[in-house]
This record gives structure tokens, sequence and C-alpha cells, in this order.
């Protein structure tokens, strides 16, 4: 578009929409100049690049929007004597070259709005401004004499990415009815940055800040807030307010502080309830009002380290860091100095906490010496009720199974243990046994528990009342003369355990139920040691005569899985032709 294009014409909307992945579009001078048509609207979107030359708009009032354009170049004087309400708007790569703003004689006659675009170089605007917002952008730098012009009635940065701000962006010409910085990271704020400008109110909220060098915002205002900031490094006089009806410095985090230079009267001015993290030497000197000042300083009785921040008395508002080990007499990370000293440091002698209470150190080593021996006392109850677990343990083990378990360090004097390999030929012979009578009683005594003594007369029982069975027999025998006997009688019977197991069959193989089990002897029982034979007491009845009927009293005991089945009376009567069981002493 050149010169004269809407010449004669009334032209009050002029738009251009990209199509092409390379479209662009150049607007040289006076291109809209004699067009009647008052305060046109003039947009370009999704245009690659476009050209603003110089004197592109002149002499009118217009509304200017581009938007969606990968480069935009607004050259020097290319906004000239003119009423513009411009946006901007995402924009991959802005170059507004020095002076492209010109309005000529209108105050507040630009109202300029740039959104989520990025700008290598904020350059030079040269002229009174209405509104400056700069949302979300990132700005590589903004330069020395950005702002250095009579007025702008509102700065707003806001949400942006800056890299540095020079020296004399705002210059001491500049005069503003607000200027607000918020949510913005910002890598460095040069000195004199914002040099004695005047500004009406000044806000600094919710930023992040890498650093501050020295004499970097010095202002002349009526209201200054700096609030919710993050500020790793201040360096000395980074913040100057030589006269301010309000200023309030609160809630914000300092890693590195040092002072600045608030010359105002304390009424008007609060410092509160900030993070120093390491603050300077002499960095809280200063006239307001101090309350509620974290410092990263662990508390101590010594407090010459707050001297050399203040000079001023700031005891009962400067907190320091409550150590872990005072924590519970506290019951906070921070206090105040003045009320650790009186709690932590009484009549000059340095108290300990103990169980939420302060002790003197005497009491507290009587204390720790106390709870080594509770210590002691309570690691020999752990050991006591570690024993009693263990017997209780053992106890329970030996009853566990079949009744074979047994605790360590040998076997129960009383229970009645069967040896395994006895035990398991006893249970394949039981349960090849044609009596089902025999098979019940067997199993009913090997899955038992009984003492040695309802052990032996029940063994004594089950030969005497069962058909004949010598392999059944000569097993029950070898337990009888391994558990039931002392080791003089053992000796005798040992020698017919041997005999009729030296007789006694095969045991029969689990596989195989059709071959007998039972096999006759040919010979008449071994008769035991003449010891075995005479009774205990020659006055007494002779206990070999019969035996007695045993069923009535073991006979409940002998029913297997919940039968009353019982033996016969024929069954309960030994066979006249079998020899009669040797008894040991003990009966």
């Amino acid at each position: 578009m050149y010169e004269n294009f809407f010449q004669d014409n009334q032209v009050n909307y002029f738009g251009v929409i990209g199509v092409g992945k390379d479209d662009q579009v150049e607007i040289t001078s006076n291109a809209f100049s004699h067009n009647k048509g008052g305060f046109p609207n003039i947009e370009i979107r999704n245009v690659l690049r476009v050209f603003l030359r110089e004197k592109f708009l002149t002499g009118a009032d217009y509304k200017l929007l581009v938007e969606d354009v990968t480069q935009l170049s607004v050259f020097s004087n290319a906004l000239q004597k003119t009423n513009l309400d411009c946006s901007l708007k995402r924009i991959k790569e802005l170059n507004l070259m020095k002076n492209a703003f010109n309005p000529g004689v209108a105050k507040y006659g630009i109202n300029l709005r740039i959104e989520d675009s990025n700008i290598n170089q904020l350059g030079i605007f040269g002229v009174s401004m209405g509104k400056v917002s700069l949302l979300r952008c990132h700005i590589d730098m903004i330069m020395s004499n950005a702002f250095d012009v009579t007025s702008i009635k509102e700065l707003i940065i806001e949400g942006c990415n800056i890299e540095v701000i020079e020296s004399q962006a705002l210059t001491n010409k500049l005069h503003s009815d607000k200027v607000a910085i918020v949510d913005t990271v910002i890598g460095t704020i040069e000195g004199q940055a914002i040099s004695q400008s005047g500004i009406t109110t000044m806000i600094m909220f919710g930023n992040t800040i890498t650093k501050i060098r020295s004499n970097a915002i010095q202002i002349v205002a009526i209201s200054l807030f700096i609030r919710n900031n993050s500020m790793s490094h201040v360096e000395p006089n980074w913040l100057s307010v030589s006269q301010a009806d309000q200023v309030e410095i609160a809630n914000n985090r300092f890693e590195d502080y040092g002072r600045c230079e608030l010359n105002i009267g304390s009424s008007n001015c609060s410092f509160r309830n900030n993070i120093l993290q390491n603050p300077q030497s002499g960095s809280l000197n200063f006239t307001c009002r101090v309350h509620q000042v974290r410092v990263g300083t662990e508390c101590s009785c010594n407090k010459s380290w707050l001297s050399e921040l203040t000079d001023h008395d700031l005891e009962s508002e400067i907190m320091c860091q409550v150590a872990k080990r005072d924590a519970n007499c506290f019951n906070a990370t921070n206090t105040d100095v003045r009320r650790y000293v009186n709690e932590a440091c009484g009549s000059n002698v340095t108290r300990y906490c103990m169980g939420g209470q302060w002790v003197t150190k005497a009491v507290s080593d009587h204390s720790s010496d106390s709870s080594k021996l509770t210590i002691g006392m309570i690691a020999l109850e752990i050991v006591i009720l570690t024993l009693l677990l263990v017997a209780i343990v053992c106890v329970l083990a030996k009853n566990c199974g079949s009744g074979s378990c047994a605790p360590a360090g040998g076997q129960s004097t009383d229970n009645c243990l069967i040896e395994e390999d006895i035990r398991n030929s006893l249970r394949q012979l039981a349960l090849h046994s044609e009596s089902n009578k025999t098979r019940k009683a067997i199993l009913k005594l090997i899955n038992g528990h009984l003492s040695k003594g309802e052990c032996n007369d029940r063994i004594l029982f089950i030969v005497d009342n069962m058909p004949q069975n010598q392999a059944i027999e000569s097993l029950l025998f070898r337990h009888i003369s391994q558990s039931h006997m002392e080791p003089s009688d053992s000796e005798a019977y040992a020698s017919t355990a041997l005999t009729a197991n030296a007789t006694a069959p095969p045991l029969p193989p689990s596989t195989d139920s059709s071959e007998p089990i039972y096999q006759e002897l040919d010979q008449q029982r071994l008769i035991i040691d003449d010891k075995y034979s005479l009774p205990l007491n020659s006055d007494e009845d002779p206990p070999y005569s019969e035996p007695s009927n045993m069923m009535s009293e073991y006979g409940n005991d002998y029913n297997y899985n919940g039968t009353n089945e019982s033996y016969t009376s024929e069954q309960s009567n030994p066979s006249p032709n079998r020899p009669l069981l040797p008894i040991p002493n003990r009966l």
C-alpha cells in the first residue's frame, strides 16, 4: 500500500487476513492520509511478515490491531501526529524502533497494549503516552531511556519475563500516576534503573527477581507497595525513597539482603513479615516500623549478631530460628529474640529443653543418666520377654502335629514320644490291617497326646485284644523298651524285641493291598527275662492270672472318627494259646 491508496474514499475498516505461509504486508508513507473515513479500524492477521514504514499513519485517529504474525517491524516515526489505540498480540518477533511513536502535541495520545509477544529490545518511545501494558511478554532488554518521557499515565508490566532492565530505563523526567510490576520474572535490575522518577503509586507484587543492584530503585512517591516478592540478591541501598506518604514492604523473601534507604517518618512506613535469609550488616537501620521479621540465624543466648544488623531495639520483632532440640519448649520453629533470651537464658545461665520444659544443666545431666538407666531397664525387659516367648513357642511346638515335637535340649520326661520310624511302620501296618478295631486302636495311639503311663497301658491292652500280629507287636514292644523302661530293664527287653524283629515279616508295600500282611508265628512267644515274670509283691494277688478288661476304661478312647464301636467280649479275652505279656517293674 502506497501513498494516496485511499484518496477521496471513505473507508472505516480495512483488514488483511493471510492465507499463505509466506504472506507479507508492507504499508508505506501516507497510505491512509487522504481517507475520509472517521477513526478507521485497521487489522492485520495471520501474516508471516509486516513492515510499517515511516509515516504509516499520520494526522488522524486510528485503531490498529496486528496479531498472529511471525515478524513485525515498526520503523521510526511510523505513528506520527496521531491518536492511536494500538494492540499487538502474539507476535513472535516484535521490533519497535526508536521513536516509533510520535503523537505530536496531543497528551496521552497513544494507548499501547502488547500481549504474548517476544521483544528483543524495548527501545525509546520518546513521547508521552496514555497507558502502556506489557502482558505475558518475553523481553530481553528494556533499554536505557526507554521511558524517558514527560508522562506515561499508567505503565503495567504483568506476567512477563525480563532479562535486564537497564540503567535510566525510567528517568527523572517521567511522571506517572501508576507503575505496576506484577508476577514478573526479572533477571537483573541495574543501578538507577528507576531514577528519581515521580510516581504517584508504585506496586511490585509477586515478582521473582534474581538481582537488584545498589541504587536500582530511586523514587519520589505518594504510595509504595512491595509485597510477596522473592529476591535472591539485594545489594545495599537497593531501594531509596526520599519522600512518600505510605510505604509498605511486606511478606517478601530475601536471600542476601542489603539495607534500604527509607528516610521517612516511621508512622508512614511498615517493614513486616519479611524473611531475611542472610541479612547484611546494618541492613535494618532505617526508620520504618519493623514487625515479625524472620532471619536465618539460629537462636542463641549470644545475641551479638542482632546488634550487627541494627542499632535499634528490635529484640521483640526480630525472629530467629529455633533449634530442633528446643522446639518442644517453644512449640514453634521461630521465635523472637527477646522471648528466647528470657526463657532459654534465664539468669545468664543456659538452660536446656527437656520434655517441653526448661531445666538447668545439672538437671539435664541427671535426666540423661536416668534416661540411660531407663533404656537399660527397657533392654533387660525386652530380653526377658524374648526368653519367655521362646519358652512358650517351645511348649506349643512339642504339642504340635502328632505330638513328636519337643523343646530344644531334649525330650519331655513324661510325654509318650514314639520314634518316627516306629510311628510310620505302625501307620502302614494299621492301614493294611484286616481288623477295623485294630486299625482304629493303632491310629488312635500314634495320633494321640498321652503320658507314658497311659501309652504303656494302652499298648498292653491293644496287644492282648487284637488278632495276633507279630509285626505290630514287635514294633510296640520295641517302643516300650526304648521309651518306657529304665536302662536295666531295656537290656532284657531288647533281646525279645530283636528276636521278634528277626522273625517279623517285612512291611507290606503301600501300593499293593492284595498281599497278606499277617503271618502266623510257628514258635511260641519269647519269654522275657525271669525278673519280669515275678510279681512285685508276693503277698498281692498274682497280676498275671487274667488280663483285666480295660475296655470299660479305655473303650471311648479307642473309638476312631467319632464311632462308638468297641471290642467284642471275645476280643476282650485273650486266646488261651497266647502267652501273657511281660509287665515292666514300674507296674
